[in-house]
């Protein structure tokens, strides 16, 4: 089976979000069907460093966003073009790649890799700029 390992923690559909996280590193912010919990610091995933966003239902796992913690990709008006935007798409599927290899679907917008747990896309939004990798579970 494909992993994703975070927090040097196997993730998977079945795990709970207290087995991952911890409230010296992340914040959650609560609504009423779900919580979010954002990290403090850039997390160790994929051999890089991201900012990571994970969405939680009853206390299961059912997104991780991935946002590029490298310097190089630091967003600030004087940066904010598409060389950057471009730069951190192509950063984050190199990473993949390495990783995973080819992906199973690829367009201009976006790689995804489908594995038994879920998926993996990175992708990259024109119009906001916004730019990461998504695992969504199963």
């Amino acid at each position: 089976m494909i992993e994703l390992i975070i927090n040097g923690k196997n993730i998977n559909n079945n795990i709970c979000i207290n087995d991952i996280v911890d409230s010296e590193n992340y914040r959650n912010i609560r609504t009423k069907s779900a919580c979010i919990y954002l990290s403090k610091k850039p997390v160790e995933v994929l051999n890089a460093k991201y900012w990571e966003r994970i969405y939680t239902k009853n206390d299961l796992i059912e997104k991780i966003e991935l946002h590029n913690a490298d310097e190089r990709f630091k967003a600030d008006y004087s940066n904010m073009n598409q060389n950057n935007v471009d730069g951190q798409f192509e950063a984050n599927n190199k990473i993949l790649m390495d990783i995973y290899g080819e992906p199973n679907v690829k367009n201009p917008g976006g790689r995804e890799y489908i594995f038994d747990w879920g998926k993996l896309v990175s992708y990259l939004d024109i119009k906001s700029g916004d730019v990461g990798i998504v695992a969504v579970f199963n």
